[in-house]
């Protein structure tokens, strides 16, 4: 089966990684400008402006899966009264789209949620963690050379005037900095190359992962976290809720932000274009407390149950199944 892209597979995570998952089960994923014989899906994309409906396609996909920085978190201007489905990565995020002027039929909305591997292998996730023992590794993961809104600053400033403080032998990781590695005092910054051998490494001896994102539709890298059964503290807008809510201690959610559920709170706010937003003052002896639940009763955050719904298994599945119906 042949599945048509709006744009090159390798052209953002999400594409790149349902190829390398559809591609096991005869399911071959190219772009349009590489049309070779008669398509069966069309697949668009969040970031896809136009039609989605294709004359040679049988069916459309629209896959929402992460926000637009333009927009401040409301989604792109695409026909998504042309999909067959619509398919979110996470109910957060939908509730944001359904919202919106889209006009999403509700009986055609699909959720794909599993954790994933950093690097796409699609081995067995991780089934134990050892206890802290010793270097208490945190990590922060973005593209923070452009994406200020993530909270680069906040996070280096909670890090250097609390964590560091209460556990001086800590580390914080700090992923896709746009620059070769390199060590400042008890920070370690990592280039802006991600899914490397070097990524999963850092990932596989992390203890806590820190997102303070003021919105967000997953992140993955929630999902990476309980790949490798790494806990989270996250901020408030993101799917990390509904993980917890899923699982039970996975993580913590610290509320530093006023709840984003609608459009309308998007263009209120301005999450990701208003810097008195994102960079104003946060409540650092709050997340502290977050931070020293999850260290203090590390085994605790780290001994959920899988469900079988939440697996890469699962998500390949899914995926398979949208795509071939």
């Amino acid at each position: 089966m042949l599945v048509y892209t709006q744009r090159s597979i390798r052209a953002g995570t999400p594409l790149l990684h349902i190829h390398k998952m559809v591609k096991n089960h005869g399911i071959r994923m190219c772009p349009l400008d590489m049309k070779t014989n008669k398509p069966y899906v069309f697949l668009a994309t969040d970031r896809f402006d136009g039609k989605i409906k294709d004359p040679n396609c049988k069916r459309h996909v629209l896959y929402i899966g992460g926000f637009d920085v333009k927009y401040n978190g409301r989604p792109n201007a695409c026909k998504a009264e042309d999909a067959d489905v619509v398919v979110f990565n996470s109910k957060f995020y939908a509730q944001i789209a359904l919202s919106s002027h889209l006009q999403i039929k509700k009986h055609r909305v699909i959720y794909i949620l599993a954790p994933m591997p950093a690097d796409h292998s699609g081995l067995p996730p991780v089934a134990r963690r050892e206890p802290i023992n010793g270097q208490i590794n945190f990590v922060a993961i973005a593209k923070w050379w452009k994406r200020p809104f993530k909270r680069h600053a906040q996070i280096v400033k909670l890090f250097n005037n609390y964590v560091s403080k209460r556990y001086p032998n800590a580390v914080l990781h700090m992923l896709g900095c746009g620059k070769n590695t390199e060590r400042k005092d008890n920070i370690i910054y990592y280039h802006k190359s991600f899914h490397s051998s070097e990524y999963v490494g850092v990932f596989k001896n992390a203890h806590v992962q820190i997102m303070l994102s003021p919105l967000d539709a997953a992140p993955k890298t929630l999902t990476e976290s309980l790949y490798y059964r790494v806990p989270f503290i996250c901020s408030n807008n993101c799917m990390g809720p509904e993980l917890i809510r899923k699982l039970g201690k996975c993580g913590r959610t610290v509320e530093i932000d006023p709840p984003i559920q609608t459009v309308k709170d998007c263009t209120k706010y301005k999450p990701y274009t208003k810097k008195r937003f994102y960079n104003r003052k946060l409540d650092y002896d709050y997340i502290m407390q977050a931070i020293e639940d999850v260290v203090e009763n590390y085994e605790e955050y780290t001994s959920w149950k899988w469900t079988e719904h939440l697996s890469i298994v699962s998500e390949t599945k899914k995926w398979k199944r949208v795509l071939s119906l």
